[in-house]
């Protein structure tokens, strides 16, 4: 097979992987180039470039003419990381060679930016481009590469030299174990002698840990047996052809996970992985194109979760070929076009969770094909129009991870409701493009996307309990006679029999909006409740009976403690307020000051105890 990892030691081939000074490259080229652009081992410099020793003022003086044409064979490396090169494959005018990692990023930020160049929001034209690649491409001049003798490169090791010195040698550098230094009297580990013979014997492991160990081919792993491994642990070594990776497998039968993040992975028409028991796969930065990913992975069966975050992705294939994939988290990439999402998740009926945190989602749906832009739901209709029922293929999703994105319209995420109504999990924070959102603003969001998604159990990482349900649908009934644009976005859809609100009215009654009151401030439309204030402490103001009080609606936590303050003599600072509805078996703490009553649910007849925040710690 062309371009395959030699399994002995010969010339750096175009492609390699190769470590020089602690950075790690990719040979782009290798030929004639100038001397003295040559990065040399005693190079003085933090990054780039040669410094030489200051000659002594006694030296002859070098012929600079002939010093500047000498050329020796050298190898082009384009650097994984940025700020270590010297130019970009082009010096002074000639051109080498291409820094394909680089020019795929600069392809990737260029699609996005002539995406976004016409968008109708100011705010996303100028920032949806701004990516922290593009920052360090601008601050280091387009720098990615180097010139290196192929004598001052490190290559990689074998994996059998690799276990060989991560489990069966102990100290393999010859110095002391003691953590004061050799000679020298440390603390005693008991047990460690017998854990270092325990897992010297490679028949023990459950899992296999070799990361950062410049791994880049197999060698003769014959003499170990790893019959109970469980997971492989191999991120950033210098692995690029699949051969090894099907040997990995070979050697583990039992294996249900492998992480291979950071090995620059070549794809050279492989045939298909195999693997009986293959369950978890991460390939984050490998850069993988999505379309090989899924070729290689069609015959290994009982795939479930696969992560492929940071491959500079902006386009999403079909997960038809990966019959049982449950999980596929794509952090990190940019993906801009709904479209795409939504044909990956009709295209793999068993996935149920996704995760596109940190793309480049807004409201953007357009068909490839047409170049039409579309909603979400009639997006959705289009790919799905051969099925009798089609918002049916969008149903088994139930985990959805999208925080860090631009999506800023609530019609977004009405959509995202109808076609995803299963979802149990949700991670999103609306962007709010010119500023960031306040705390009370979050708190309204919360229970706006509690209120639309009804399987909802989980939000940003917090459960939704029943009391938070039912705190959540009564705010979102108040919201109709507030005039709120979250509201009316996501109250009504086309997809829907009947809108959020008569849902919810049929389980907790029709909030009806109340006359304003001249003299009497009320939130637009807001009606007025009556609630108990039942002072609870031991200290004499709260030996005061009993008040029922006559509130509106947007009442803040804090305004309502001011009240409470003023009839009780309390501290200001030290209210703590404990609402009840009479039927609920443990009181909440309304801990948000923002936060208007309503949030809470907070509805006539309620009880709210006053009690001291030095007594509730």
């Amino acid at each position: 097979m062309s371009g395959k990892t030699p399994t002995t030691p010969g010339p750096i081939r175009v492609g390699q992987r190769v470590i020089f000074e602690r950075n790690t490259g990719t040979v782009r080229w290798r030929g004639l180039a100038p001397v003295r652009h040559c990065w040399m081992l005693d190079d003085k410099r933090a990054y780039h470039g040669v410094i030489v020793d200051e000659e002594p003022e006694d030296a002859p003086p070098e012929d600079k003419e002939e010093e500047e044409e000498s050329k020796a064979e050298m190898l082009g490396v384009e650097w994984d990381n940025w700020r270590v090169g010297s130019h970009n494959g082009t010096v002074e005018g000639v051109f080498y060679f291409n820094p394909e990692r680089m020019r795929r990023c600069e392809g990737v930020m260029e699609a996005v930016r002539h995406v976004y160049s016409k968008h109708e929001e100011p705010w996303l034209r100028e920032n949806a481009v701004k990516y922290a690649m593009k920052i360090t491409i601008d601050n280091f001049e387009n720098r990615s590469c180097s010139f290196v003798r192929e004598t001052d490169v490190q290559l990689g090791v074998t994996m059998e030299q690799a276990v060989h010195d991560r489990y069966i040698t102990d100290d393999p550098s010859g110095v002391s174990s003691s953590p004061h230094g050799k000679g020298r009297i440390g603390h005693e580990f008991v047990g460690r002698d017998e854990a270092l013979e325990f897992f010297s014997h490679t028949a023990n492991l459950l899992t296999l840990g070799l990361q950062d160990c410049r791994i880049d081919r197999l060698g003769d792993c014959t003499k170990y047996s790893f019959p109970k491994v469980r997971e492989a642990h191999l991120p950033n070594n210098l692995v690029t052809d699949w051969d090894v990776v099907r040997g990995l497998l070979a050697m583990l039968p039992r294996v249900d996970t492998v992480d291979l993040s950071g090995n620059t992975l070549v794809f050279n028409d492989e045939k298909p992985l195999e693997s009986a028991t293959l369950a978890t796969l991460v390939l984050n930065n490998t850069m993988l194109k999505f379309e090989t990913v899924t070729k290689l992975l069609s015959n290994v069966k009982g795939l479930k979760a696969l992560s492929l975050c940071r491959n500079m992705y902006i386009e999403l294939p079909s997960l038809e070929s990966l019959k049982s994939l449950q999980s596929l988290d794509i952090t990190d990439n940019s993906v801009w076009n709904w479209f795409y999402v939504l044909r990956l998740v009709k295209s793999a009926p068993t996935l149920k969770r996704l995760i596109i945190t940190k793309n480049r989602l807004s409201s953007l749906c357009v068909d490839p094909k047409t170049g039409n832009a579309l909603s979400l739901y009639r997006a959705a209709l289009h790919l799905a129009k051969d099925h009798d029922e089609p918002l049916k293929a969008f149903e088994a999703l139930e985990e959805l991870h999208m925080e860090e994105n631009y999506v800023h319209d609530w019609k977004v995420v009405s959509d995202l409701a109808v076609l995803f109504p299963n979802i149990r999990a949700l991670r999103f924070k609306l962007c709010m493009l010119h500023k960031e959102s306040t705390q009370a603003e979050e708190s309204i969001h919360r229970q706006v996307l509690i209120s639309i998604f009804p399987a909802l159990k989980v939000l940003n990482g917090t459960e939704v309990t029943k009391y938070d349900r039912t705190n959540a649908e009564r705010y979102y009934l108040s919201l109709e006679h507030a005039n709120s644009t979250a509201f009316k976005s996501t109250n009504t859809h086309e997809a829907l029999k009947a809108s959020h609100s008569s849902r919810l009215e049929k389980v907790h009654g029709k909030r009806e909006a109340a006359p304003a009151k001249n003299g009497t401030f009320v939130s637009p439309g807001l009606r007025m409740i009556s609630v108990k204030l039942v002072p609870d402490g031991d200290s004499d103001s709260y030996l005061k009976p009993a008040v029922t009080r006559s509130i509106p609606l947007c009442t803040t936590v804090l305004e309502l403690k001011v009240i409470c303050s003023e009839i009780y003599g309390l501290t200001l600072s030290d209210v703590v307020l404990i609402y009840n509805s009479g039927d609920m078996p443990i009181s909440e703490r309304m801990d948000n000051d923002e936060a208007e009553i309503q949030y809470y649910g907070v509805d006539d007849g309620y009880s709210i105890r006053i009690q001291s925040r030095r007594l509730n710690g």
